[in-house]
């Protein structure tokens, strides 16, 4: 982002994000960017706009695959993770962005990965001279935006906030886009290489815990035979047909099931490492022994509770689950035995605090209930990230589709333990260190979908 840009247009919004300004500052309700922000965010990332925005990135996923060349027979992939990003990257940016971005810029997967694998660099601050290559990655991504801004201002010119029922078109994508192209527009000093860079910060938003979580849920369920057999019919019975015979996933009904949403849930707690970081904006001090001052930057690594044995339930003696390890069923409440769910000590009031909790006639509950502070991977309060619905149907969604139309075997000996690179780990969720080898074919008898 210039530096101009960050002084003369985000700096000046010193009120935070909630609908009541920070005592002590005086912004105009209209330059109030934080908030309006993410008011609009909250807005498109549920109910309708939701439903339309992970509807189009379905259908592009089975577009994709579809139309890919992987025949009957088996077809190696040598690096399954660079594979499955490809899947996912492109079918969220297209349900975001549309689909001209990708005639405007042919390269935009190389471009974002080659900045995504730069990012942890640029992040330690050293400058450019000592990371030329890093650098250079975000220029070029940077300058790939500006002019895909340019020829959709151009093709399909904006018109500040009037988008409403526009929808989807293939320049700019989402209504959320359009609008959020006008807010950002409409910041005192913004410039064309500042709007590039913001939407080089959505782009990689999006993708950044998506990409790597749907990579390592599709990992753990296809390394284990028993569980891919338990999966299987949850994914079958959420695709319905419709009045003419035509089966789609409901990925409502999809994300409801217990022990997808379980799995999910373990996921995102064995490998998000998010950094939160939180403002002194008040005389109040969060943490009894520290002190900070006044508008200094608190920043808390997320997963250091997810690994807190006091917490969570890590089996029995005679059957551990030890929390560096993938349990499918840690977030499941079965009925008939007080030992499982997610916490060590479940108290009797637990259940009231949870966020989630779905029951399925008598069988296991998903539950996340007690984990307060426990299972953060979207951040909490007011800052728990408000894209976390859509991301949670990408992820199982992604498998869903894969596993619909393609058989697939990861190659990596089941000894091996798959590590996540620690490169990564307060970027969000971390993907797999080195490449994992697969092989897939397409499903020769068509699954009973």
């Amino acid at each position: 982002m210039p530096e101009a840009v960050v002084k003369s247009a985000y700096a000046r919004d010193n009120s935070g994000i909630a609908p009541k300004p920070l005592p002590g500052t005086n912004v105009p309700p209209e330059k109030r960017f934080f908030h309006l922000h993410h008011r609009l965010v909250l807005k498109e990332m549920s109910g309708r706009s939701l439903n339309q925005m992970t509807s189009r990135f379905l259908e592009s996923q089975e577009r994709r695959f579809a139309n890919s060349e992987i025949g009957e027979d088996w077809t190696n992939i040598p690096d399954l993770y660079s594979w499955l990003e490809n899947v996912v990257f492109q079918a969220s940016v297209e349900s975001l962005a549309g689909t001209k971005i990708f005639d405007v810029i042919p390269n935009l997967m190389n471009e974002y990965r080659d900045f995504y694998n730069a990012a942890p660099t640029i992040l330690r601050g050293l400058p450019r001279v000592f990371s030329p290559k890093a650098y250079k990655a975000r220029d070029t991504l940077v300058a790939s935006l500006r002019k895909w801004h340019e020829e959709a201002q151009k093709n399909n010119p904006l018109r500040g906030f009037d988008t409403e029922g526009q929808g989807w078109d293939e320049w700019w994508g989402t209504q959320f886009v359009k609008q959020r192209k006008a807010l950002v527009l409409a910041m005192d000093g913004m410039t064309l290489d500042g709007m590039a860079s913001d939407d080089l910060a959505l782009i990689l938003t999006a993708n950044v815990n998506a990409v790597p979580s749907a990579a390592w849920l599709i990992i753990d369920v296809m390394r284990n035979p028993s569980l891919f057999e338990r999966v299987m019919p949850e994914v079958t019975g959420a695709f319905e047909a419709d009045a003419e015979g035509r089966k789609s996933l409901n990925i409502v009904k999809l994300c409801n099931s217990p022990l997808l949403q379980s799995i999910y849930a373990e996921t995102l707690r064995l490998r998000t490492s998010n950094m939160l970081p939180r403002v002194i904006n008040t005389g109040e001090q969060p943490l009894k022994r520290w002190t900070f001052p006044k508008k200094g930057a608190v920043f808390v690594l997320g997963n250091v509770a997810a690994f807190d044995e006091n917490v969570w339930n890590s089996g029995t003696g005679s059957e551990p689950h030890p929390l560096h390890e993938f349990w499918a069923d840690r977030f499941l409440k079965y009925p008939d035995d007080p030992r499982s769910g997610p916490l060590r000590n479940p108290a009797p009031e637990a259940k009231k605090a949870g966020l989630d909790e779905i029951t399925e006639d008598d069988g296991p509950r998903f539950t996340t209930s007690g984990l307060d502070g426990a299972w953060i991977p979207y951040g909490g309060g007011i800052n728990m990230c408000p894209g976390r619905h859509f991301a949670k149907q990408e992820l199982i969604g992604t498998f869903a589709m894969l596993v619909s139309q393609f058989d697939m075997e990861i190659l990596t000996p089941p000894e091996v333990k798959i590590e996540p690179n620690t490169g990564f780990r307060i970027f969000g969720t971390m993907p797999p260190k080195g490449k994992i080898e697969a092989r897939i074919r397409r499903r020769r008898a068509p699954m009973d979908r």
